[in-house]
């Protein structure tokens, strides 16, 4: 009895000092990186080049750095939590809608808890655990560093009122909250796809593999942070150096061709989205007009096709159309990829993914995973068509994703490029394993 409660508070304290390590790698990067903003100008201002006031661009995109960085870090660390991935994944039923995800992060006590330390540390210790150090750039700055529009704008001086410190928090926790959920919405979006999967293939491995694995995702987990880490830091200070330069004079010559520049990169993304969408809808419809012609010259029963460009945005409920032909039905289902770099997942009980990754300098700063339900319930054998096609259709498979080809089975639904379906259905080998 006293060896089983011996171990049980080992247990309890070994959880206790994983939870303090989380918010350690989570606040403390946080806070040092919000200070370093703070303390930036005054460098500067003593400096005969980089001379500068504090000015509400500057302000905005301290602010904006720090909570792209709470982002990055709170999504990483709750992504390798395993304790509440567990949790996540083996609730019953499935929590598949974002409400639910919502519900669940709130009925969890460690993450109260950290809301609640984190809220009375800004509240009560703003000079120390302000983020993203609006406190200081606002409230405590000395009013010869900040520029006459600044601080008309923003009411700021050597001392600040006490409705003037309320009403900064009023505006930061808030924000500070909506990111705090975003994160962790999106680290329970991944547990819903790849996490899931690893976790009913690991009940395929033995005990050794399974330590393996462990190894292997703790391994990953550091690299992922370390890198974050990494790029904010060079990332996130060398751009404060530069944004001072460029603010210098709303009309220099700098600001004025980095203007023209960030117009130029907007709007080559816009057009390759664009590009993307018309390249879709054109594939789209050079297939259903092959399909058409190829189930008029066989004789084949097709139905009317459902919304048939409509699955480029987003998906419904049933099936998009029935082929009949040889005495044998199938039900389709047509999925597409917009990007053709970006894998398309097909996972269990007919769900799929897009991980959606975003880079710096080839260092992963954050990602989320887009996932959506394609499955539905028919009398025949299930058929999901990709069109457009991305390079890769992968299924999750132990430590690394396996690729799909033409006419694999996941749970039930058969999967298919749709050239390779039309080739199969024209041959009649379909049902052919």
């Amino acid at each position: 009895m006293f060896e089983e409660t011996t171990a049980e508070e080992k247990l309890i304290f070994r959880k206790r000092l994983a939870f303090v390590g989380r918010l350690i790698k989570i606040y403390s990067p946080m806070i040092i990186m919000a200070n370093l903003i703070y303390y930036f100008p005054f460098f500067m201002t003593n400096d005969t080049y980089f001379r500068f006031s504090v000015t509400a661009p500057y302000i905005g995109l301290g602010a904006a750095v720090v909570f792209l960085m709470y982002y990055s870090l709170q999504r990483t660390v709750t992504v390798y939590n395993n304790d509440l991935a567990e949790k996540f994944i083996y609730t019953n039923p499935r929590l598949d809608k974002l409400g639910k995800k919502v519900r669940f992060l709130f009925c969890q006590k460690e993450k109260l808890l950290e809301l609640g330390l984190f809220a009375a540390g800004y509240i009560f210790l703003p000079r120390i655990a302000t983020s993203p150090a609006i406190h200081f750039l606002v409230v405590y700055t000395p009013s010869e560093f900040v520029d006459d529009t600044t601080q008309q704008f923003l009411n700021v001086g050597g001392s600040a009122s006490f409705l003037d410190g309320v009403i900064i928090t009023a505006i930061v926790l808030p924000i500070m909250l909506l990111v705090f959920i975003l994160a962790n919405v999106s680290a329970m979006n991944y547990w819903d796809t790849a996490q899931r999967a690893k976790e009913i293939d690991k009940n395929n491995l033995s005990q050794r593999e399974q330590r393996r694995e462990l190894k292997r995702d703790k391994k990953s987990g550091k690299k992922t942070y370390i890198g974050l880490l990494f790029a904010y830091w060079f990332g996130g200070i060398g751009l404060m150096v530069l944004f001072p330069l460029v603010f210098k004079s709303a009309m220099s010559v700098v600001f004025f061709v980095l203007f023209r520049i960030a117009a130029f990169v907007i709007g080559i993304f816009a057009v390759m989205l664009v590009f993307r969408v018309i390249r879709g809808f054109r594939i789209r419809r050079k297939f259903i007009k092959r399909l058409s012609k190829l189930c008029k010259e066989k004789k084949f029963r097709l139905t009317k096709i459902r919304y048939p460009y409509r699955s480029l945005f987003t998906l419904y409920n049933g099936e998009d159309f029935r082929i009949t032909c040889n005495g044998k039905s199938y039900s389709c289902k047509i999925l597409c990829s917009l990007k053709r770099s970006n894998p398309l997942y097909i996972l269990r009980n007919g769900v799929g993914a897009r991980l959606v990754i975003f880079k710096f300098l080839r260092i992963q700063l954050f990602s989320y995973t887009k996932s959506f339900k394609f499955g539905w319930e028919a009398d025949c054998k299930k058929i999901v068509i990709v069109n457009p096609t991305p390079l890769q259709i992968l299924v999750p498979a132990g430590n690394r994703p396996a690729e799909l080809d033409n006419g694999d089975i996941i749970d039930g639904y058969e999967i298919y490029a749709a050239t390779a379906f039309m080739n199969a259905l024209e041959r009649d080998v379909i049902d052919i394993d």
